[in-house]
C-alpha cells in the first residue's frame, strides 16, 4: 500500500519508510493521519476480515496519534473506533516511552520481584531450591525489557540486593553476612561460582546482541536504525536524540567493536583505519597522529584490491607486516564475531568476554590465572630460580593479604582500596629480593619482573651455546621446512615453507596469510602449500 501509494508513510529515513511491525499475533501499524491513508486502512482491515474470517478486537487494540491537536486526535480514534492511548504505555513489560529510560519506568519490575517472593518466603525452601528459582525465575524477569533498554544502576543495583537477600537468607529483606563476593558468587561452575547471571552483564550481553543485529541483518527495521543514528559515513551519530534505545546502543558499541572483526571479500564495507581487519585492533588506535592517517580517515580496503588481488603500497607496511595481509574470500565482505569458529554472535560468548573477573597475579607473569594452589605451585615451573622464588613469594603474600583484609572488613568494618592492597603486595615481594640465592635468565621477561618489583643484585646465569647440525637431502631429492604461526586459537594466522636442494641451495620459498583460523588448520595448510608447490 505504501509502494502503490494508498498508504502515506508516517516517517521517511534513507528511503526506508516503516509501515508496519508483525511480533508473535499482534502487528504495529505505522501511517500518516490523513484522511485518504486512514480510509484506505480501514478498507484493507475489511478485507482482511472477509477473506480470513477473524475479526480485529478494537476493543483490545490501541491508537496513538502524535503532532496533532487534542480535538484531531480524538476525531481519528473515533473513526478508528479504538481507544485513544498516550505514551508512557506497557507492551509485554516493556515500557515504550521516548527519550532516555528513567529508574521510575523499570522500577515495576523490582514491585513485581517483591510480589513473587511474598508468596516463596512461607515456605520452607533449601538453598538448592532458592538458587533454582533465582537462577530460573528472578534472572529470567528483566530480559525482555533489558533487551531493549540500558538499565538505570539504582534499578540493577535494588534488583540485585532482592535476589542476594533471598538466596542467602530466604528473605528478600534480611541482610544476611557472608564472606563470598557477590562477582565470585556469578561467576562459572569451573571457577567455584554459582553461575548466576549479574544483571549488569546481563543488560550489557543483551543490547549488544540488538546492536549486532542492526549491524549485520539486513531487513526494513535495521535498515531504519542505521539510517536513523548513522550518518553518512557508517559512522554512529554523536549527537543528541530523543531516543529510549540509543544510550544501550551507545554503551555496547565499543564492546562490539572489540569482539568483531572483518572478513575480506571486495573490501567496499571496510575502512582502513576505523575497523579490525587485519590487526586484532583498529589501526586508529595506535595511529591516529600520523599525518598519512589525518589526510585518509575514509580510506576503504577495497582502494588496495586490484582484479582480486592486493595491491599495497609500500608505505603501508608501516603499520602492519606483510605476512599480516589476509587471504580474501569469495562474496562480500562479512562481519564475524571473533570468539566463535563460526563467526556467529551469540550471548553467551559475549557474556565471557564481557564478565568481570577478579584481577589476579598472573597478568604480570604473563601466565594463564591459576585456579587451584596445585596451580599456582605449576605456573612457574620452567621459568628461572629467581623468578620462581618471587613467584611463590608474592603468591603466599597475595594469600596472606587477603586473609588479614577479610578480617578487618568482617571484624573492624574498614573500608578497603585495591590500589592500597597491591601497592603492599609489591612491597613485600621486593623487600623479599634480598633473599634471593637463585639466578636469573639474561633475558627481558627476567629483566621486567626485576623491574616491577625493584629487585636488584640477582646473578645471572649465562646462556650457553649448543650446536645444531643440519643434514642435507641425498642426491636429486629436495628437502622442504614447512611451518605455522597463528595469534591465538583462533586467531590471525599463516604458514610457509622453504625448499633447499643437496648443496644447501635454496630452491623455492613461499608464505602467505590464512585471516581467521585455528592453528590446526595453519598446520595443515602449511602441509598441503608445500605438496602443491612441489607438484
Amino acid at each position: 500500500m505504501v509502494q502503490d501509494g494508498r498508504l502515506q508513510a508516517m516517517v521517511n529515513r534513507g528511503g526506508c519508510q516503516p509501515s508496519h511491525l508483525m511480533f508473535v499475533d499482534d502487528i504495529f501499524i505505522f501511517c500518516n493521519g490523513n484522511k485518504r491513508s486512514l480510509d484506505n486502512l480501514m478498507g484493507m482491515l475489511g478485507k482482511y476480515q472477509c477473506s480470513s474470517g477473524q475479526v480485529v478486537n478494537r476493543a483490545k487494540s490501541k491508537c496513538f496519534v502524535g503532532g496533532v491537536t487534542d480535538t484531531r486526535k480524538n476525531e481519528i480514534a473515533n473513526y478508528l473506533h479504538m481507544d485513544l492511548s498516550a505514551f508512557p504505555d506497557k507492551y509485554f513489560g516493556v515500557i515504550l516511552n521516548p527519550g532516555r529510560e528513567k529508574y521510575f519506568q523499570v522500577w515495576g519490575m523490582v514491585k513485581m520481584m517483591q510480589q513473587m517472593l511474598a508468596g516463596w518466603m512461607g515456605k520452607l525452601l533449601a538453598f538448592a531450591d532458592r538458587l533454582i528459582l533465582v537462577k530460573y525465575v528472578l534472572c529470567i524477569m528483566p530480559v525482555y525489557n533489558m533487551s531493549v533498554y540500558k538499565w538505570p544502576k539504582s534499578v540493577i543495583k535494588e534488583c540485585e540486593k532482592i535476589i542476594r537477600n533471598f538466596l542467602w537468607s530466604g528473605d528478600p529483606a534480611v541482610k544476611r553476612l557472608v564472606t563470598v563476593k557477590w562477582d565470585e558468587v556469578n561467576s562459572p561452575i569451573s571457577e567455584g561460582g554459582l553461575r548466576l547471571r549479574r544483571l549488569e552483564i546481563m543488560n550489557k550481553t543483551l543490547l549488544m546482541k540488538l546492536l549486532w543485529k542492526i549491524e549485520t541483518e539486513d531487513v526494513e527495521w535495521t535498515q531504519f536504525m542505521r539510517s536513523k543514528y548513522k550518518n553518512s559515513k557508517n559512522e554512529w551519530i554523536t549527537s543528541y536524540k530523543q531516543s529510549s534505545i540509543r544510550p544501550g546502543i551507545k554503551w555496547v558499541i565499543p564492546a562490539v567493536k572489540d569482539g568483531s572483526r572483518w572478513l575480506v571479500a571486495g573490501g567496499k564495507k571496510i575502512y582502513v583505519w576505523k575497523d579490525k581487519w587485519i590487526k586484532d585492533y583498529a589501526l586508529i588506535d595506535r595511529y591516529a597522529t600520523d599525518p598519512f592517517v589525518e589526510q585518509n580517515k575514509d580510506l576503504k580496503v577495497h582502494h588496495f584490491i586490484v582484479n582480486d588481488r592486493w595491491q599495497i603500497p609500500k608505505h603501508m607496511y608501516k603499520f602492519f607486516e606483510k605476512n599480516e595481509v589476509p587471504v580474501l574470500t569469495q562474496g562480500e565482505d562479512t562481519h564475524i564475531w571473533e570468539t566463535d569458529l563460526q563467526g556467529k554472535f551469540s550471548v553467551s560468548s559475549a557474556a565471557q568476554l564481557i564478565r568481570k573477573s577478579t584481577q589476579q597475579l598472573s597478568g604480570q607473569f604473563q601466565c594463564l590465572n591459576p585456579t587451584y594452589f596445585e596451580e599456582v605451585l605449576q605456573v612457574a615451573k620452567r621459568k628461572s630460580g629467581a623468578i620462581k622464588a618471587i613467584w611463590f613469594n608474592c603468591a603466599f603474600n597475595t594469600m596472606t593479604e587477603l586473609w588479614h583484609t577479610r578480617n578487618r572488613v568482617i571484624y573492624k568494618d574498614e573500608k578497603q582500596n585495591i590500589i592500597k592492597f597491591k601497592q603492599r603486595i609489591i612491597r613485600f615481594t621486593g623487600e623479599f629480593g634480598v633473599r634471593i640465592k637463585s639466578s636469573k635468565w639474561n633475558g627481558m621477561y627476567d629483566m621486567n619482573i626485576l623491574l616491577y618489583f625493584g629487585i636488584t643484585g640477582v646473578k645471572t646465569q649465562c646462556t650457553q651455546v649448543k650446536q645444531c647440525h643440519f643434514k642435507l637431502p641425498s642426491r636429486n631429492q629436495i628437502l622442504i621446512c614447512c611451518d605455522d604461526a597463528s595469534k591465538g586459537n583462533p586467531g590471525n594466522a599463516g604458514f610457509g615453507f622453504v625448499a633447499k636442494n643437496e648443496i644447501g641451495d635454496c630452491v623455492g620459498a613461499a608464505s602467505g596469510g590464512l585471516g581467521l583460523a585455528i592453528n590446526y588448520l595453519a598446520e595443515v595448510m602449511a602441509l598441503v602449500m608445500a605438496g602443491v608447490w612441489d607438484m
